[in-house]
């Protein structure tokens, strides 16, 4: 998955129209946080994919 530049950039404008800039660092936290959860996710479901 390649994100270019531009589409940071929009999305980080997006996000401060969206979000109150006050808020953002506690949203992209959370989206951290849930991104982190599905990779583990992912990672689990190859690893028993690959023992089977």
């Amino acid at each position: 998955m390649n994100i270019h530049l531009s589409e940071i950039l929009l999305i980080i404008v997006i996000a401060l129209i969206v979000i109150k800039p006050q808020h953002l660092p506690d949203v992209a936290h959370n989206i951290g946080r849930w991104l982190k959860g599905v990779r583990q996710i992912i990672e689990k479901i190859k690893h028993k994919m690959d023992l089977s």
